[in-house]
């Protein structure tokens, strides 16, 4: 027997495990039948359009009424099928197809919302490799509690199906019985909705062949401990091009989601991915649709399934309080106060003639006109509560494999630009949007970014019902490499956060010139910004091209290309050319003329990852010691002092079972410099020596003794930054008498600390 293992997820993971036969012959061949089981939406007509059916066929992208691909409709159990014979072992692309009215003519393609794998045409094929036995498009159905309520899947055999279990934890239940054998669809609805972790359908076929699939799924209300994770920011359009279009899309950050992974990060935010005339899709044309650029909603599922399967997550960025003047709302109710939506929108005077707006100066040389809208609006909340809801559930199951995690919301303000209009946002928009959403994902996430880049939060944070916001000010100390501006925000920004709340620290985003740039391009700098970024007490969030020292500066141009310079392609390659480089802007205006992309200038990936001493390896690095020392994901945060103007100093620690101290001392000057750390306030009296072993490098340091807790003597390099885990050496129980063996920090070699206590961790 062979084995095929493919993750998905809802929050962590989904797993699937596929036996099937090692002796089955290409020429083996079985009834394969498509669903698409979307009951919410109405469709008159669906097909199946496929490899195997010449796609269609089709004329000039339309299918006719009749067609050999065209799928019937069970009323009863409301799905489309369609059943076909195919070859084992073979691989075949497909879509679906609409007719959105009785004669046709108004029609659609879309990817199958049940089965993530794409194939790498750029058209957002799915694709299914024909498995003998094999379980296809699998389907859990819950409840607005989490509670399961129905299984369905495809399951089908050259042989006859003998045996189908459904268990629940360690439930077991035989369902065979609810098999449709002439199309090999299981509908298994419960007798009453069950709550379960683990969730898994197996078949067995008479030649005791199995295929099993399962669910991982966290209950509602999971506490998800959201200092374990490492975001990473894409500008959607810049990284990655799946389809020779220049344009970073879905389906290349689908299969740029293995680099991510390789790199630690385990969710990613991404800039707005509606429909805009905006290159940077701030100032919507219409909230419910992606930017086709981009794909449609249909391959922004499908890419939302594959970050899942990846156990990561996935934020997306909402700015509601405006749209362009080529949306709907604003396009039927100008001079029109009879329109359904003229409450939408700030009309000021008389017949709306007079919309409170501004003017967006586009890079391309286009004006694009930008309304504001009246929040207040009754009609207006519920259609946001609406749209929300749909991004985090899109085909409304109660399940959330298919939708975002979380939203970072754009400027949240509680009076809207300070104009009194907008006003009391917080208390009348945000927390009510924020608490009906959370009735539908208790786990949902809300990271709203503070307007005034001056403030740190704590009022956004209370008054507004967010998760979390931005260690804005943080950003702005850390980049003056100046040792007091630093403390200073570490300290206000630790200070402001009120307890159950987040902070998001980053040094760069697209709004700002690139971290590398204000280094001046010295590596030991970048380094230093990772350091302070990934030990610091909250939620790092990189932005795309930080790992690797992406270079740009703001320009001065009268127009939004003024950002494009830190909004650059993804740097995949040592030149600019190669498959995938999203070079969207080129040869577009000055942003092209000045661009920081050069050929072999060492950053890009393909450079980097070979070099054990670059960048993109030290935040590989860096990651790795966050993920695997609790006291850089949960731990305190403390300065230290010591006596060097230079030297930052502080450390991340935790107590009790999960005891462990790590410090950081970094050297923000460019000189070696002889530095004297007092120790003492974080160990208390030292009743023996203290150890430090060097997380990043193979540094060796002297033992901490109780002549030197208060003044310990090190040396750093110009720009040299020290990661260190500070343990005690193994212990006996030959202690001093009254010594508290569980106060001693544990280092996990510390073996005689667990014989001694055989729980510890």
């Amino acid at each position: 027997m062979t084995k095929l293992i493919k993750l998905f997820s809802r929050f962590f993971f989904i797993s699937l495990l596929i036996l099937k036969s090692a002796n089955v012959e290409a020429s083996d061949s079985t009834t394969v039948t498509f669903r698409y089981d979307d009951p919410g939406k109405q469709q008159i007509r669906v097909f199946v359009p496929a490899v195997f059916n010449n796609w269609g066929s089709n004329v000039n992208g339309q299918i006719a009424i009749g067609n050999v691909s065209q799928m019937s409709y069970d009323s009863t159990r409301q799905y489309w099928w369609k059943s076909v014979k195919l070859a084992v072992d073979s691989v075949y692309a497909y879509k679906f197809h609409f007719h959105l009215d009785s004669s046709g003519t108004l029609w659609q393609w879309i990817s199958d919302p049940l089965n993530p794998l794409l194939d790498n045409s750029g058209y957002y094929n799915s694709v299914v490799t024909i498995e003998n036995p094999m379980l296809f498009e699998p389907k859990l159905i819950r409840d607005g509690g989490g509670n399961v309520v129905e299984v369905r899947a495809g399951i089908f055999s050259t042989a006859p199906i003998t045996n189908i279990q459904i268990s629940f934890d360690n439930d077991s239940t035989n369902v065979l019985s609810s098999l449709d054998q002439s199309r090999g669809i299981i509908i298994y609805m419960l007798p009453s909705p069950r709550m379960a972790h683990l969730v898994k359908i197996s078949a067995r076929d008479n030649l005791n062949r199995s295929v099993t699939y399962q669910w991982l799924l966290p209950p509602p209300g999971t506490n998800i401990k959201w200092g374990n994770e490492v975001f990473y920011q894409i500008f959607p359009r810049s990284f990655y091009d799946s389809n020779g279009d220049s344009i970073g899309d879905f389906n290349g950050i689908s299969q740029k989601l293995d680099y991510l992974k390789e790199l630690g990060v385990t969710g990613i935010w991404l800039n707005p991915v509606t429909l805009a005339h905006s290159y940077h899709n701030y100032f919507a044309d219409n909230f419910d649709s992606t930017d086709t650029e981009f794909g449609h909603n249909s391959d922004f599922v499908h890419l939302v399934k594959a970050v899942h399967a990846h156990g990561m997550k996935i934020f997306i960025d909402m700015e509601i309080q405006y749209i362009s003047g080529y949306h709907q709302w604003y396009t039927t109710s100008y001079n029109n106060p009879a329109s359904t939506y003229s409450s939408y929108i700030w009309y000021n005077g008389p017949n709306n003639t007079q919309p409170e707006s501004f003017t967006l100066y586009s890079y391309d040389g286009s004006q694009i006109p930008c309304i504001t809208l009246r929040m207040s609006t009754p009609a207006y909340v519920s259609y946001q509560k609406k749209m929300w809801a749909y991004w985090m559930d899109p085909n409304n199951d109660g399940q959330f494999d298919d939708g975002v995690d979380g939203f970072r919301i754009d400027h949240i303000m509680d009076n809207l630009d300070y104009k009194n209009e907008n006003t009391n946002l917080f208390a009348t928009f945000w927390q009510p949007l924020f608490d009906t959403l959370r009735t539908i994902n208790p786990d949902i996430f809300f990271l709203g970014e503070q307007a005034d880049w001056g403030d740190y939060g704590s009022t956004t944070l209370t008054a507004s019902g967010a998760d979390a916001v931005f260690t804005i000010p943080l950003m702005f100390g850390i980049r003056t490499f100046d040792k007091n501006a630093i403390l200073a925000t570490m300290s206000n920004s630790l200070s402001s956060r009120p307890a159950g709340k987040f902070q998001f620290t980053i040094i760069e985003n697209h709004d700002v010139d690139r971290f590398a740039s204000v280094a001046g391009g010295s590596l030991e700098k970048e380094k230093i910004g990772a350091a302070l970024e990934l030990t610091f007490d909250d939620v790092p969030c990189l932005y795309y091209g930080q790992e690797i020292g992406m270079k740009g500066v703001k320009g001065n141009w009268g127009s939004d290309g003024n950002d494009i310079p830190n909004r650059e392609a993804f740097k995949w390659y040592a030149t600019r050319s190669g498959p995938g480089m999203a070079l969207w802007y080129a040869n577009t205006g000055p942003w092209w003329t000045n661009s920081s992309l050069h050929d072999h200038d060492g950053i890009s990936v393909q450079e980097q990852q070979p070099d054990s001493s670059s960048l993109w390896n030290y935040y590989h690095k860096l990651i790795s010691v966050r993920k695997s020392h609790i006291a850089l994901r949960e731990g305190m945060y403390l300065p230290i002092a010591n006596t060097a103007d230079s030297i930052l100093s502080y450390v991340r620690r935790t107590t009790g079972d999960s005891a462990e101290t790590v410090v950081a001392m970094i050297n923000l000057g460019v000189n070696a410099h002889a530095v004297a750390i007092d120790f003492s306030q974080i160990l208390g009296s030292i009743h023996q020596w203290y150890g430090m072993s060097d997380l990043m490098g193979n540094r060796t340091f002297a033992p901490m003794t109780p002549s030197n807790e208060d003044n310990y003597p090190l040396t750093l390099n110009g720009g040299e930054v020290i990661i260190a885990e500070v343990a005690s050496p193994t212990v006996s129980t030959s202690m001093i008498p009254g010594w508290n063996l569980l106060s001693l920090p544990l280092h996990v070699a510390d073996e005689s600390r667990k014989s001694l206590f055989p729980n510890s961790v």
